[in-house]
């Protein structure tokens, strides 16, 4: 087992901390057409998702939604050429497959390239019927894996749902798993509880990853420096998690910028890890406001959370005290829901607060 591996892991051995979500995982993709894995940022979704789909030796076709960019809008075109990638690298292990691929109108293939017709929609239902009568001529099961479903928002004309609700009633061999980091953008984008949607009523198995208890965070460090023959500061380690808050992602972090510097970082090391840390998250803080209106309302109400916990009431009371007027609950409620769906805010006991303690140290550099 690798314990710093910044690449997601891809077999059960390398992986710690995750054996009982991988084999849940496993189990529903044996047995459901659906399956949707949650968890917030850096809490190891692909890890486990990559693993369980290893373990299981069945055929499937990985896209990873991140790969589009960070852009707020994309065009078919570049749709197609994202698309393209994952059907290549699904052609370099299952060329035979090629053979159904190519009788669809728009579809070429040379060697193990693909290609879409750009002037035209991507036909993914006539894909997807000929992924299941390949799959069904040989006894196999399909999976279908899109990581990070939110992202696919992004796409301008994309309706990934009534595709995946075709494939749930009409294919045997094909199903789907969908991993989000912003949950309320994955239930949004699915719409489970709207009887008008495509995917309502559908059954959709639930996978969610929780950040590392601190023993279970004590028991990740000490084993990953120990195989790198580093001695363990029991100290420094309960300080590291304190800072890090169990969140496998940054604790991953914090291990492999010690094995660079071959020995344990100290406090004021750990601090300039946390620093480090601290700039990525500011910048997904600044991609977020990017995108969004209202910049300086979510800045306020970001900078406020990243004191602390607050209230519906100290958050309606700051906003207005900084503006000057009185904010409207329902704006506010626009505000806070969003920011919910972001996975940038959670609510517990009728608190906000930040979800990443990292982001809370971000959001303070706002």
């Amino acid at each position: 087992m690798v314990y710093f591996d910044e690449q997601p892991k891809s077999k059960m051995s390398d992986l710690f901390g995750r054996e009982k979500e991988v084999e849940e995982l496993m189990e529903s993709l044996r047995k459901r057409k659906l399956t949707l894995i949650l968890g917030l940022r850096r809490t190891g979704k692909t890890s486990v998702l990559l693993t369980s789909l290893d373990e299981l030796k069945f055929p499937y076709l990985f896209i990873d939604f991140r790969g589009l960019g960070d852009r707020m809008y994309y065009t078919h075109q570049d749709f197609v050429n994202f698309l393209e990638r994952s059907f290549t690298e699904f052609l370099k292990r299952h060329g035979d497959i090629a053979v159904y691929l190519r009788s669809i109108e728009g579809v070429s293939i040379r060697g193990f390239e693909i290609k879409f017709r750009r002037e035209e929609r991507v036909d993914l239902i006539s894909i997807f019927n000929s992924l299941d009568e390949w799959a069904g001529k040989k006894k196999l099961k399909l999976i279908v894996a899109f990581d990070e479903i939110q992202e696919s928002k992004k796409i301008v004309g994309l309706k990934l749902q009534p595709i995946i609700a075709y494939s749930y009633d009409h294919l045997s061999n094909v199903s789907f798993v969908m991993s989000g980091s912003e949950m309320g953008l994955v239930y949004k984008f699915l719409q489970v509880d709207d009887p008008k949607a495509p995917l309502y009523g559908r059954y959709i198995s639930e996978i969610k990853l929780e950040n590392f208890s601190e023993e279970k965070s004590k028991e990740f460090l000490i084993k990953g420096f120990k195989q790198f023959k580093m001695k363990v500061d029991e100290q420094l380690i309960k300080y590291a998690i304190k800072k890090f808050d169990g969140i496998p992602g940054w604790l991953t972090f914090f291990g492999v910028e010690s094995v660079r510097k071959k020995r344990i970082a100290n406090e004021k090391e750990i601090d300039r890890i946390l620093e480090k840390a601290t700039k990525l998250a500011l910048l997904e803080l600044n991609n977020f406001l990017e995108f969004h209106r209202a910049t300086e309302r979510y800045k306020i109400l970001i900078r406020t959370l990243s004191r602390g916990p607050a209230k519906w009431s100290e958050l309606k009371e700051e906003i207005s005290l900084r503006e000057g007027r009185t904010i409207r609950d329902r704006s506010l409620a626009n505000l806070l829901n969003t920011l919910i769906a972001h996975s940038i805010v959670q609510k517990e006991d009728g608190e906000y607060k930040i979800a990443d303690p990292i982001m809370a140290a971000a959001a303070k550099k706002l």
